[in-house]
């Protein structure tokens, strides 16, 4: 991650952090769903605030939805704070992050000379 987009030190405290979070809070938790990387972050941007993550649970068992919906709404402000992450959950339903986060949006549409519907990649950790 650091190598792709850590480009300058901000990027690369933000890659360290990302990485930490994932360590000390995803796997240490036993989360094994994917998790999907987004927003400012993976673009040109050379100052991004945060990393967004969505932690992709359409698939796990409902044990699974519980505790992941209980970190985001216990740990959110703290993963904030503390990794620079901006921490969501996939779940079943009408709200899909991951295809959310794939739409360029209104602000860099109009900046890029694109659609805001145009849509994007996003990483994919696993």
């Amino acid at each position: 991650m650091t190598a792709r987009f850590g480009w300058n030190p901000r990027r690369q405290r933000l890659a360290h952090s990302f990485g930490d979070f994932l360590d000390h809070e995803i796997r240490k938790a036993e989360f094994l769903e994917p998790v999907y990387v987004n927003g400012s972050f993976v673009t040109d941007k050379d100052a991004p605030e945060d990393v967004d993550v969505v932690l992709d649970l359409r698939l796990a068992s409902d044990g699974r939805k519980w505790r992941g919906l209980t970190l985001m709404q216990k740990e959110r402000d703290r993963f904030r704070e503390q990794y620079y992450v901006d921490f969501w959950v996939n779940l079943p339903g009408r709200n899909n992050f991951a295809d959310f986060f794939q739409y360029v949006g209104i602000k860099s549409a109009k900046f890029k000379g694109l659609a805001h519907t145009d849509r994007k990649g996003i990483l994919r950790v696993t």
